[in-house]
């Protein structure tokens, strides 16, 4: 075991453990995955059944863009013409299915994220 030492109140703050804290983080993530999960769902539901590959491709992934303070996750579609069916191109029109589920479940999302936050 390496040893640590703390040279300050600022230090100390860093470095103590407060499992009231990580609680919160916990719950706040576990919102974050519910909410994602509910986003996916949606997105799934909105897509206009051709075939059943894009609804399949429908993942939730944990992203590298937070920090020890926040978690992120994306909810995104792995084919390759997922984004095309999203916007649309020249001569087919955009069929939203990623949008709309995210927008349509926002503000439910939040509030779990909040209750988690408060709790």
């Amino acid at each position: 075991m390496a040893n640590k030492y703390v040279t300050g109140i600022e230090d100390l703050q860093k470095n103590v453990f407060d499992p009231a804290i990580e609680k919160k983080k916990s719950a706040a993530r576990a919102a974050v995955n519910r909410g994602a999960e509910v986003v996916a769902q949606a997105a799934r539901s909105n897509i206009h059944h051709v075939s059943h590959e894009l609804e399949n491709s429908i993942k939730i992934t944990p992203s590298a863009m937070g920090d020890e303070n926040s978690y992120v996750v994306a909810v995104s579609a792995s084919t390759e013409y997922g984004y095309l069916v999203e916007y649309g191109r020249a001569k087919a029109p955009a069929h939203p299915f990623m949008r709309p589920a995210r927008d349509a479940n926002r503000s439910r999302i939040v509030s779990w994220i909040k209750a988690a936050l408060n709790s």
